[in-house]
Parts: structure tokens; C-alpha cells; sequence
């Protein structure tokens, strides 16, 4: 049996199929990240124009198939395509790096509710907002909390307490902070300087920073997280093409 779904949903990617048909990657609220199928995507001029494009927020109307991993997109109509961010290469840079991290970091059928909110409200922000570096890696810390994988800043990993001095950095196998009563000759830690940290707490408390990052603070966070990535999830966002002209 065919189950129908209508839903309103961001489009993360997209691939012509055939000399017609394209396939779709979306992130909707209520079922998370799915992939489909656009039948006559390419040629037809009523049932999907302009609605498939990367980062346009669309109402879609699709079915499942039981015996298939591909759901099959009916109709799509366009609600918001975020012009806005379209006028400028640097913020479809930017809005791209937030269509990745959708796409990267959850499985089909993940991010309901809050990773879906996480990427329509860091695409609100880029459009109405100067495009920020810091955008991006508030939203990346943001989805790392949401998939179970957020390095632990704030406390040390292994005593619970509070991670104020003294403590030595974070430990990249651990994923979080290490005080010096806790450090054992294995660790293997960052430091974190107190402007870094002050920087994380603020998106703690603001999904859009107003707080420059320092570059040697970018740095480091940077080479955290990449880190980070790749012990939890072996994976390599290659985020570094995203943010090559900021």
C-alpha cells in the first residue's frame, strides 16, 4: 500500500535521472531527510517549476512505496526560494555548506523538528543577515548537537566538573575537555584559548553570533572539528571550498 505525505521541505540536492526525471534530495519538519524521484521533472512546466531548485523551501506532495527506498514526488509548489541569497556568490557559497551539513550529517529519514529548523532558520539569517563565517559554524555545532555528536566544551569529559581553569584543552578521542586533575599521559588535546571560549559559549545562548572569531580562534576550531568528525563519524565535510572567498 502507498502511503501519500504532504509536507513543506528545503531541497538539498538534485540529479537529472534519464532524459526526464530527476532525483531529489529534501529535508522536511515532519519526516526529516528523504530522497525521490521527480517524474518529468526536466520537461514539465505546471507540476514542479521552479520548486526543485537547491535551498528553495517548497510545499511537496509525494507517496512511499514499500518496495522502494525512492518515495515519488507528485507535485511541488514553490514557497520561498530565497532570492535574497541567489544575489550573491558568497551566500550561495554559504547556503550550500548548509545544504551539505543536511545532507552529510543525517540519515534518510533523520532530523525531524529540530534539524530541519536548524537549516530553514541559518538560510532566514543569510538572506536577511551579512554573510558571516560564524554563521556557519554555529549552525555546524547546532546539527552536532541535534545527531548526538557535540564536542563537549564545558565540562571536563571525564570528572564532570565545570571546564574552567584548571584544565588543559580538549581531548580528541574523549570529544570534550579535559581538566588537569583528569589528563592521563595518552591524551591527545587542543587548547582552547579563553576568547574561543567565551565565542562557544555565546552560540550556546545565540543561533546567530554577533561576536567576530577571531582567526587564530577559527583555526583552532576548525582543526577541532575537523578532527572531531573524523574520530565520531569518519567523515570529512570539506567545508573549506564553502568558505574559500570569505
Amino acid at each position: 500500500m502507498n502511503e501519500r505525505h504532504s509536507v513543506e521541505a528545503i531541497i538539498l540536492k538534485r540529479w537529472d535521472f534519464g532524459e526526464k526525471d530527476q532525483i531529489v534530495s529534501f529535508f522536511s519538519r515532519e519526516k526529516g531527510r528523504h530522497q525521490g524521484i521527480a517524474k518529468g521533472a526536466k520537461a514539465s512546466r505546471h507540476r514542479f517549476v521552479g520548486a526543485l531548485d537547491l535551498f528553495c523551501l517548497s510545499h511537496l506532495n509525494y507517496k512511499e512505496k514499500k518496495t522502494s527506498s525512492l518515495v515519488m514526488i507528485e507535485e511541488a509548489r514553490l514557497i520561498h526560494g530565497f532570492p535574497g541569497i541567489r544575489n550573491d556568490y558568497n551566500n550561495i557559497l554559504l547556503a550550500t555548506a548548509f545544504l551539505e551539513m543536511g545532507y552529510r550529517l543525517y540519515k534518510e529519514g533523520e532530523g525531524e523538528g529540530r534539524g530541519f529548523l536548524i537549516l530553514k532558520g541559518a538560510l532566514e539569517r543569510l538572506e536577511s543577515e551579512e554573510a558571516r563565517r560564524e554563521l556557519f559554524w554555529s549552525a555546524l555545532l547546532e546539527n552536532l548537537e541535534v545527531v548526538g555528536l557535540a564536542p563537549h566544551f564545558h565540562e571536563c569529559i571525564r570528572c564532570g566538573k565545570d571546564a574552567r581553569p584548571p584544565f588543559l584543552g580538549f581531548d580528541l578521542w574523549g570529544g570534550g575537555m579535559v581538566c588537569s586533575r583528569c589528563s592521563s599521559p595518552s591524551s591527545q588535546w587542543i587548547e582552547i584559548p579563553e576568547s574561543l571560549g567565551r565565542w562557544l559559549v555565546q552560540t550556546e545562548t545565540s543561533t546567530s553570533p554577533r561576536q567576530s572569531l577571531k582567526a587564530e580562534d577559527e583555526t583552532i576550531l576548525d582543526r577541532l572539528l575537523r578532527q572531531h568528525l573524523k574520530i565520531q563519524m569518519d567523515l570529512d565535510l570539506e567545508w573549506s571550498r564553502f568558505l574559500q572567498f570569505f
